[in-house]
């Protein structure tokens, strides 16, 4: 009951979290792309943000992973559950971006309409005043993304196949991913920790007031 409370717990605080920081660039993208890919997208650009974002760029993502995994700790206080828990939380919330984002798939073919001669941003709703290609670029995470799609353009033949480009942006993003689990994995021990102490303390304490209510 505990490790799915702390789960739960961890998922919600890491949702909630992330979209109160999320990035007001990617916000801006979100905002242009809804009327297309519905308003999943805030949902997608949460957990995006929330996985791929890189720690040493985005600071307040060590404040979400971390305060969160310290919660779960607290309420499962055992070590190698915790660890398991804050790993299985990164699992899901992976799984979860997957989920949206064919679902925003689903949602662009409804609802983008191609003619002979369009391309893709003819397709899409006009920039908001905010928003152009230069700043598009520099959004978290997308200009990264825009700027590995224009290497891999201009690359040779050779380095196109399925298996190099995932390998390449698994480079890309090492850090990102598995520095989420160990900042998880580290603050639930954190947790535990604090959970022990204050178990400690308040122990002696309910220890005595059920055995006043046995007495009654």
């Amino acid at each position: 009951m505990k490790k799915i409370l702390g789960f739960a717990l961890q998922c919600m605080i890491l949702i909630t979290l992330g979209y109160s920081f999320l990035n007001s660039r990617l916000l801006l993208v979100a905002d242009w792309l809804s009327p297309v890919l519905s308003n999943k997208v805030y949902s997608f650009f949460t957990l995006f943000f929330l996985v791929l974002g890189d720690p040493r760029h985005f600071p307040e993502l060590i404040i979400i992973w971390g305060t969160s995994a310290i919660l779960l700790g607290i309420i499962i206080r055992k070590p190698v559950a915790s660890v398991i828990s804050c790993i299985s939380t990164w699992i899901f919330i992976i799984s979860l971006t997957g989920v949206i984002a064919f679902g925003m798939v689903a949602e662009a073919n409804n609802n983008i309409v191609f003619t002979d001669g369009m391309d893709l941003f003819e397709a899409l709703p006009p920039f908001p005043p905010d928003l152009t290609i230069a700043s598009l670029t520099e959004t978290p995470i997308i200009g990264e993304l825009i700027d590995f799609s224009l290497d891999m353009a201009n690359s040779e033949p050779e380095r196109l196949e399925p298996s190099l480009i995932i390998g390449q942006l698994g480079e890309l993003y090492t850090v990102s991913l598995i520095s989420k689990p160990v900042i998880a994995s580290v603050f639930s021990l954190l947790g535990v920790f604090i959970g022990k102490k204050v178990e400690h303390i308040l122990d002696p304490t309910i220890t005595e007031k059920r055995l006043m209510l046995k007495k009654r």
